[in-house]
């Protein structure tokens, strides 16, 4: 038979216990295939570069959150819809904090994004996670950049961005 303070002690612990699993939802314990920026490319609908001007985050951090992003477009890389522009912005979502396994976004930053596509949503793209955790977005380098161009055969960045041709 549990004493009163043994039951109260015993709710405090699953209850602590139950709040560190949804704080640390993203544990990742198996390996997930790893996948080049090049592979990444292929298997999106839509490769960007471009900037974080807005973000607005729905729910809190859990496994429930994630925050919607405003990206303005800088570059396109490919594009299977035809819907993006250099100089329009899109709103496109999941991203969020690393613990629940999303992609971080910054107001401000650069980065080059990978879409996926639903022609039956309001934003016919979405954050595409196609390398597990963390793989919607990829920071801005030249490494990454001339990555996605050498996928397309262009041997610079530029040469990538003026073609709207699917790798």
């Amino acid at each position: 038979a549990w004493s009163k303070l043994g039951k109260i002690q015993m709710e405090m612990f699953i209850f602590l216990l139950a709040a560190c699993v949804a704080v640390s939802g993203c544990n990742i314990t198996s390996p997930w295939p790893s996948r080049s920026v090049c592979d990444l490319a292929r298997v999106s609908d839509a490769v960007v570069h471009g900037k974080v001007v807005h973000t607005i985050r729905h729910g809190v951090l859990d496994l429930g959150s994630y925050d919607e992003a405003d990206i303005e477009i800088s570059c396109v890389y490919k594009d299977k819809l035809n819907k993006m522009t250099p100089g329009n912005s899109i709103t496109a979502s999941p991203y969020g904090p690393k613990e629940i396994c999303y992609t971080e976004v910054q107001v401000g930053t650069e980065m080059i994004f990978f879409f996926g596509s639903d022609g039956n949503r309001k934003n016919p793209y979405f954050a595409r996670y196609s390398n597990g955790p963390f793989s919607a977005a990829v920071e801005l380098s030249e490494e990454n950049a001339k990555a996605v161009a050498l996928c397309k055969g262009h041997e610079s960045p530029q040469g990538a961005c003026q073609s709207r041709s699917e790798l």
